[in-house]
């Protein structure tokens, strides 16, 4: 997009603006399409807070087809200030208002992601489909939902036509360029993060902006190389690597860039993890800064990015790997940070025997029976559904 365009199109909405808060203010807040109005208007300019206080106000005075739109604004705004609770009140009460409406279906189908429920939101996804097959939305929570499973391809193909359908959504593109990301398609990567940015409301740059300029920059730093590149001699087998445990991790040996490091198996890692004395031992240079977001009172931490030439575990070998600085490192904690390696973030299935003291990894591991299974889904982390005090 061209950044005048940009431009004209704020001039613009500021003018559609300027009639409906007059309104607003002349006792027009009693008018439930012009505060259903100005919600669209706000929403669309990145000023959700207003556009959230616009809907609310319609909300509470409207009925029928107008109370569902405000609903359905009233969530999509929500979401957007990561007001989940709010958001799923509002879903279930739209739920009960609209049940066989597609597009309340669909943003029901935002509101159940949002909050963890996938199988949930896939299935109001795939409901919407069966009546409207080129809903955009229901087709990116679909691609969402894939993408979550490891089905990146048909996720893919999902994308696509919720981009034929929606050309200017900023979140198609958004998933695009994580899904071409995880596909190992650079260019792609960078120009799905690029059009991302450039559809973006000018008050919306906000934290994901900053964080899909990290993810181009990232991404430009390979250069012709090709991330996640396994090594011929290790693509396509199981490898099995004995582990010892040290307080309760599971700890196995490997290499940085040829050097000996000691890895703690951690599947809660979103990438290859390391502290700030192996990074300067293994020749590790940052090329961004990132946020990371922790479990209690730590919050939000800033990271630097880098990128492993080589990383072995065992007898597996893989290339170019985005990895993790712990810097400026946590203080204060019972114990020292270590190394981490999680077989998810590469994309592998894993296998731990603690009697054997042996864990497996591979593209591909066959499925042994087991007493009790979780559906697994992968959504930056990898997360199984349960139940706490019910």
């Amino acid at each position: 997009m061209v950044p005048g365009v940009r431009v004209v199109l704020l001039a613009i909405s500021l003018t559609s603006l300027a009639p409906l808060l007059a309104g607003a203010r002349a006792g027009g807040s009693h008018d439930i399409d012009v505060q259903i109005q100005l919600g669209d208007l706000l929403y669309a300019g990145g000023r959700y807070r207003e556009s959230l206080e616009a809907y609310q106000r319609a909300d509470a005075l409207a009925d029928g087809p107008s109370k569902t739109r405000a609903k359905m604004g009233v969530i999509r705004s929500a979401l957007r200030l990561a007001e989940f609770d709010l958001a799923t009140e509002h879903a279930r009460l739209l739920q009960k208002l609209a049940p066989d409406d597609e597009d309340a279906t669909a943003v029901r189908g935002d509101a159940a992601w949002a909050a963890g429920h996938f199988d949930e939101a896939e299935a109001m996804a795939r409901a919407v489909l069966d009546h409207v097959p080129d809903h955009a939305r229901a087709r990116l929570g679909l691609a969402r939902s894939l993408a979550g499973r490891n089905q990146l391809q048909a996720a893919f193909d999902e994308a696509q036509v919720a981009l034929a359908a929606a050309p200017s959504d900023p979140e198609v593109h958004f998933l695009l360029g994580t899904l071409n990301q995880r596909l190992r398609r650079v260019p792609e990567a960078i120009a799905s993060y690029t059009n991302y940015i450039n559809l973006l409301p000018n008050k919306d740059h906000g934290t994901m902006s900053v964080w899909a300029q990290s993810e181009i920059r990232l991404l430009q730093s390979y250069g012709n190389r090709v991330p996640l590149e396994i090594d011929p001699a290790a693509a396509g087998k199981v490898h099995e690597i004995p582990f010892r445990l040290d307080r309760g991790k599971v700890i196995v040996p490997g290499r940085a860039n040829g050097r000996p490091v000691q890895f703690t198996v951690d599947t809660g890692a979103e990438h290859t993890v390391l502290t700030v004395k192996t990074a300067e031992r293994v020749g590790i240079r940052p090329i961004v800064t990132t946020l990371s977001a922790g479990v209690g009172e730590v919050g939000l931490r800033g990271l630097q990015v880098g990128r492993l030439d080589s990383l072995e575990i065992g007898t597996f070998k893989v290339r170019n790997v985005r990895c993790m600085v712990k810097n400026p490192p946590l203080t204060g904690l019972p114990t020292s940070e270590t190394e981490a390696f999680s077989p998810l973030a590469l994309g592998l299935s894993a296998e731990l025997d603690y009697a054997a003291r042996t864990l497996k990894i591979g593209e591909s591991i066959p499925v042994a029976p087991a007493d009790v299974e979780l559906p697994l889904r992968v959504n930056r982390l990898a997360t199984v559904r349960g139940i706490v005090n019910d």
